[in-house]
């Protein structure tokens, strides 16, 4: 699959350079027509480079099972909650990025109030790419120094962006059918929400409102980067 995209892309561009080449030769073709023929040359790559994306992205999605969870986390209400870690989906979605020519590559960014923005980047061998990021507080859980809450926080983000980017379920997700099969965020993301809404002294109800759901357990998967970052937005707006 990969050798028949890149082949693909050099016919196409060897065929768009052939005629800026004879062009480039021909001395009644003026600097600005030239430089026409390249602007082309290049929004030819660049489309074929996204269509390429699309197809390889809407293929490997179709592949993509659910994620076992095979983590546990201690939330302080003396029982272990499962939940899927990091290297689980990536254990999973890998050998399916991989056979698409998909790659993902992370980056961090310092976050007001301490923590990290985690930056995720879903790259084509085509050149084209898709761009995640979630702003997150310092995982402080129980018996974390410093270094091991960002390392936490890290794994954390990396987990949500991949699944951001590639709409990746987890087992046991589901409402028990409440909302149709709608997908759910989890007791350690409630959690993480509640504790937001305290630091922020945020109006509950306002909030349930903005992100349609009545109540925070009931919030969709696919809002809580939304809900996370507008936290985190009026947390850093507030702070001295």
């Amino acid at each position: 699959m990969t050798t028949e995209i890149v082949e693909s892309i050099s016919d196409q561009s060897e065929t768009v350079l052939s005629v800026i080449s004879r062009a480039a030769r021909d001395p009644s073709v003026d600097i600005v027509k030239l430089e026409a023929l390249l602007r082309l040359q290049r929004e030819i790559t660049a489309e074929d480079a996204k269509a390429q994306f699309v197809r390889a992205l809407h293929s490997a999605k179709s592949k993509i099972p659910a994620v076992e969870k095979n983590g546990t986390i201690d939330l302080g209400k003396g029982r272990p909650i499962p939940f899927t870690r990091y290297e689980d989906v990536m254990a999973v979605v890998q050998p399916i990025l991989d056979e698409y020519g998909l790659t993902i590559g992370f980056d961090t960014q310092d976050r007001d109030g301490g923590g990290l923005i985690v930056v995720g980047t879903l790259t084509h061998v085509a050149g084209h790419s898709k761009t995640a990021r979630l702003s997150l507080p310092a995982d402080n859980g129980p018996g974390r120094n410093p270094l091991q809450s960002i390392g936490s926080t890290l794994s954390y983000g990396q987990r949500y962006v991949v699944e951001m980017l590639l709409n990746v379920v987890r087992k046991g997700q589901d409402d028990d059918g409440a909302a149709g099969g709608t997908k759910v965020i989890t007791l350690d993301e409630v959690k993480n929400i509640e504790d937001l809404l305290d630091e922020t002294a945020s109006d509950h109800t306002a909030f349930l409102r903005f992100v349609g759901a009545p109540n925070i357990e009931s919030i969709q998967h696919k809002d809580y980067a939304k809900a996370i970052n507008a936290l985190m937005d009026k947390k850093r707006k507030t702070t001295p």
